[in-house]
């Protein structure tokens, strides 16, 4: 008997269980005004490059419609994304001119960007949902860029060791310096220990040969954290800021060097597979807009792609508190030189950074060689409520660790283990290890640099393990 299958109805079935088809499927047609909810597209580097451009003129077209008394405490995010869009942009031309080293020191400059963006979003308070699609969009596509221009290994994996472990050792010895301040608030206590949680695991990768390329990019995420209180701080309660101050110059500073020293995993990168290699993604990523509403979408966005961070820059430059974040990011502290902390051997500590071989690291190896941006940390990095205070514009409650947006189906708490949002598609628990929504298209690794939640719009942060708000990471 001849069995007649329905080609579309297999696919279904394949796509629900997570199997693609290599067979191609013909096109469907849909009237104009309709809205497909997925659509597979395969996109090259350069296209997710872009399409993370687009989410930055996305979110700065949607807060622009926002009605001002709407906008929340937004001046230190307006100043993330202008710089996002400026970052995006080096590394698209770093890559056009296959400059391999100007593309390497250039990415951790942007996922730093990325990591204040997440972190000064969720502080904002803001709750507009086209913003929060905007900010789930660029943090799921730079997920997606980041596990596609993996570094590889390094030439002397072991003086790499070294070098980013005397670092990261000596900015754990600066935090501890910051916990002894006996005016620190608990909720500075809760933003300190999620800092040591991003070293800690910057720590790891950095003893692992072919995971040692992503430590830059976990200490990207801690600096980008870190100006991210520090700008909303000055801006909105500078009776705080000098708690970050006193260490803003030598945590900006030191971190740069182990970005100079990207390179060394990228000496041999492909540029030609960078611009041919396309790769499926799990979901469409066009913003909810109708195929028609995009096309008019994508048209705006190429007649202004070249001046979106003047347009973001401008739009921040007419808040009432740029000044004051200007002043705070040019701080200058006369009794603070920040030298390169990779230079001070000490042969007992530098033992403690000895790459451990191929059999210790598990994650090295090449038939599973980025499993390990999708392995979850025993926490999510963030803070249950670190920054709820009505004060600051994001949460409602100063210490109930719960959510307190309906809108933002994101977990609020750290350390609760439960998932707030009954529709956002996340997994209830920090520690799992397992990707929150089938169709999340992101990881809840505890340092994949990918978003984990279905809608919360915003980045778990490379290291931190998950995105814990609505707009952007918990503070």
């Amino acid at each position: 008997m001849k069995t007649t299958i329905n080609r579309s109805l297999l696919a279904a079935i394949f796509m629900a269980a997570g199997v693609g088809m290599t067979t191609t499927l013909p096109t469907l047609a849909f009237a104009a005004g309709d809205k497909v909810e997925f659509q597979a597209k395969k996109l090259t580097a350069p296209q997710m490059l872009a399409k993370q451009q687009q989410a930055v003129a996305y979110i700065l077209k949607s807060y622009k419609a926002i009605d001002k008394a709407q906008r929340g405490k937004s001046a230190p995010f307006l100043k993330a994304l202008a710089e996002t869009a400026k970052q995006i942009e080096a590394v698209k031309g770093a890559a056009e001119a296959k400059d391999g080293k100007k593309f390497a020191n250039t990415l951790p400059v942007l996922a730093q960007s990325i990591a204040t963006l997440n972190q000064t979003y969720k502080l904002s308070g803001l709750k507009d949902p086209k913003v929060a699609t905007g900010v789930k969009t660029l943090n799921k596509m730079w997920d997606l860029y980041l596990k596609r221009i993996m570094g590889a290994k390094a030439k002397d994996p072991a003086a790499m060791a070294k070098n980013n472990g005397r670092r990261i050792r000596e900015m754990e010895g600066r935090l501890d310096k910051m916990a002894q301040n006996k005016k620190m608030t608990a909720k500075q206590k809760k933003e300190l220990d999620r800092l040591r949680k991003l070293l800690a695991k910057a720590k790891t990768n950095n003893k692992r040969p072919a995971q040692q390329w992503y430590t830059s990019y976990i200490l990207a995420d801690f600096a980008g954290y870190y100006a991210g209180y520090y700008y909303w701080y000055a801006a909105y309660d500078p009776g705080y800021v000098a708690f970050y101050q006193d260490s803003w110059e030598y945590f900006s500073h030191e971190v740069t060097y182990s970005y100079e020293e990207s390179y060394s995993y990228y000496e041999s990168y492909s540029f030609e597979s960078y611009e041919s290699t396309s790769v499926e993604t799990s979901e469409s990523y066009d913003f909810d807009y109708t195929a028609e509403e995009y096309s008019s979408f994508e048209s705006e966005y190429e007649q202004t792609e070249d001046s979106i961070d003047q347009s973001a820059e401008e739009e921040y430059a007419a808040t009432d508190e740029d000044d004051e974040i200007e002043a705070a990011e040019d701080y200058d502290d006369p009794n603070e030189t920040v030298d390169d902390a990779g230079d001070d051997a000490n042969e007992a500590d530098d033992a403690e950074d000895a790459v451990e071989d191929d059999a210790a690291a598990t994650d090295d190896n090449p038939d599973n060689d980025d499993d390990y941006l999708d392995d979850a940390a025993e926490d999510d990095g963030a803070d249950d409520g670190a920054d709820d205070g009505a004060d600051d514009g994001a949460d409602d409650g100063a210490d109930d660790g719960a959510d307190d947006g309906a809108d933002d189906g994101a977990d609020d708490g750290a350390d609760d283990g439960a998932d707030d949002g009954a529709d956002d598609g996340a997994d209830d628990g920090a520690d799992d290890g397992a990707d929150d929504g089938a169709d999340d298209g992101g990881d809840d690794g505890a340092d994949d640099g990918g978003d984990d939640g279905a809608d919360d719009g915003g980045d778990d942060g490379a290291d931190d393990g998950g995105d814990d708000s609505g707009g952007g990471d918990e503070e």
